[in-house]
């Protein structure tokens, strides 16, 4: 996300135009949005896991 200087914000615009959702003026179909909030959450979850793993190393 750094190196590619994109916010979350940018990842969700991407993602959701790449599941076919081009027009931003009408609300988000729900499979679409809860489509990337599962992927969210799953990467939320591994960076929780990898920040816990560098807690207790630190410990």
């Amino acid at each position: 996300m750094i190196k590619d200087k994109k916010t979350v914000a940018d990842e969700i615009i991407s993602q959701a135009k790449k599941l076919g959702y081009d027009n931003f003026k009408k609300v988000m179909p729900n499979e679409i949005a809860a489509e990337i909030a599962v992927e969210h959450s799953k990467r939320m979850f591994k960076e929780i896991v990898l920040v816990q793993k560098m807690i207790d190393e630190n410990r």
